[in-house]
């Protein structure tokens, strides 16, 4: 949706994004509150950091990416079985 992230580590889990990239990732609630703070006060930071995640969604988690990266799968194990 082209917005800034806040998250956990295990929020981002799976994901191939990078901190401070394409998201900020806070371990403590404080750093989370202050990071938060952050953006809302930097809002060239916010946009930045909103288009790039954008970037990175389309990129890498759209959903004719994830289909191409399937249908390459179920080839590959079509070829194993053959």
């Amino acid at each position: 949706m082209g917005k800034a992230i806040v998250s956990t580590p295990p929020g981002i889990n799976g994901l191939d994004l990078r901190s401070g990239e394409e998201v900020v990732v806070a371990e403590t609630p404080e750093s989370m509150a202050q990071a938060i703070r952050d953006l809302l006060s930097n809002p060239g930071n916010r946009l930045k950091l909103e288009t790039q995640a954008r970037a990175a969604a389309v990129r890498d988690y759209s959903w004719d990416v994830i289909a191409r990266r399937q249908a390459a799968m179920y080839q590959s194990l079509r070829a194993t079985t053959a």
